[in-house]
């Protein structure tokens, strides 16, 4: 039977994920070994190459991607997974949404 995570800002219908602790040490290993997923690994090079906290949207327009969904999942799974973590919200410039912002998650946490 699934935990569910009651946080305001989730809701209760997002099942809380068993997530190892150690899964920032693992990306580190993935990338020594070059088997990190391509999507990921690009996702990574944006957040590391900026050095900001970095809005979906603005991920996806320095990928040149036209679709959220070819970034958002990746990004919501890397979050899940202790490798990036949200930093705070913005107002989209395109929406004029309130929207998270993520950043590489610091490995010595």
């Amino acid at each position: 039977m699934p935990e569910w995570n009651t946080r305001i800002d989730q809701g209760p219908l997002f099942a809380r994920r068993n997530t190892h602790q150690h899964s920032a040490m693992a990306l580190k290993a993935q990338e020594a070994a070059g088997t990190t997923p391509k999507r990921c690994q690009a996702i990574l090079g944006v957040l590391r190459a900026s050095n900001r906290n970095m809005t979906d949207r603005e991920i996806k327009d320095a990928l040149d991607f036209s679709d959220m969904n070819s970034v958002r999942p990746r990004i919501t799974e890397m979050i899940r997974d202790g490798i990036l973590e949200e930093a705070g919200s913005v107002a989209c410039p395109v929406t004029s949404m309130t929207v998270r912002c993520v950043r590489v998650k610091d490995c010595e946490e």
